[in-house]
């Protein structure tokens, strides 16, 4: 049930949209993500139109917000400040 639910989002292609993304942008990467490789953050990251980050979390998989919070919440203070 839950991949039939998550099905729509994997036949997405995110990438098209990508260059729509004009404003600054912050990719924060689990850096032991498993379901999207690093390499992913890379390519992400040269189609966004905008200024373009990326923050490898150490430790954190493809939920790094939830495996690392204060190490998120400290890319995205670093980040907006």
């Amino acid at each position: 049930a839950a991949a039939r639910a998550f099905w729509p989002l994997g036949n997405t292609r995110l990438e098209k949209r990508l260059p729509l993304i004009a404003a600054p942008t912050l990719l924060i990467w689990g850096a032991e993500d498993r379901i999207v490789p690093r390499r992913y953050a890379d390519r992400f990251a040269a189609a966004i139109a905008g200024r373009t980050e990326i923050t490898t979390i150490p430790g954190a998989g493809h939920l790094a917000e939830l495996d690392k919070p204060d190490e998120v919440a400290a890319a995205i203070l670093r980040w907006t400040s």
